[in-house]
């Protein structure tokens, strides 16, 4: 059911962890970054991955975290689930509420949220798989991921959790990147001016004092 809110959630969230130019540099095919709304236990291409699933591993929280005194009670419950496209960039804090939105959204929809995801497992290479065509994809650019963010606003706007001027605020930021069809317009580049653009949208947020 958490993997399930996660993937209904995919296409925005890269609107709280993407949001500068530079990341969508990575988020391209065949390049162990996800490009896909799907989830898997070890495919490193995959957007959401179950590192753990395969595991007979118990307790995960206290052997990971030292500090953590007590055992989990619930021993039933022993993954952990990573979420692979933000990046540096992230609003970690609106990244973490995004996140929270999802998984309710998938908890409360049992049976809805089971069936996402059970359409957007993939088990062997994503980029062969026979449900390849089929799986959404992730935003490809600040301004695309802007998009998918105000035409899902009420999503996150419900309940209050996200107030409607944050969302409009990082929407804002986000176009403001200028960056629509961004790697489009890179792939019609020759080789050498294709680095010459990659390297100034890389490092265009780098400053010296």
């Amino acid at each position: 059911m958490l993997i399930g809110g996660l993937c209904h959630y995919a296409p925005s969230l890269t609107s709280f962890g993407n949001m500068v130019s530079a990341s969508y540099l990575r988020l391209v095919p065949n390049q162990e970054a996800p490009t896909k709304v799907c989830w898997s236990e070890r495919n490193r291409s995959a957007l959401i991955r179950v590192p753990l699933g395969w595991s007979n591993v118990s307790n995960l929280t206290k052997k990971i975290n030292p500090q953590q005194i007590t055992d989990l009670e619930n021993h039933e419950c022993r993954q952990t689930v990573e979420l692979r496209s933000p990046d540096g960039s992230a609003f970690s804090h609106l990244l973490l509420a995004g996140l929270t939105v999802a998984v309710d959204w998938g908890l409360k929809r049992e049976k809805e949220s089971i069936n996402i995801a059970e359409h957007n497992y993939v088990s062997a290479n994503i980029h062969s798989a026979s449900s390849y065509s089929t799986l959404n994809e992730i935003a490809t650019s600040c301004a695309e991921s802007a998009e998918i963010l105000l035409n899902h606003r009420s999503d996150y706007e419900k309940d209050g959790i996200f107030p409607h001027n944050v969302i409009t605020y990082i929407a804002k930021l986000l176009q403001n990147e200028n960056d629509k069809s961004l790697n489009q317009r890179l792939l019609a580049l020759a080789d050498d001016e294709k680095l010459k653009e990659s390297r100034r949208i890389m490092h265009k947020r780098i400053h010296t004092h």
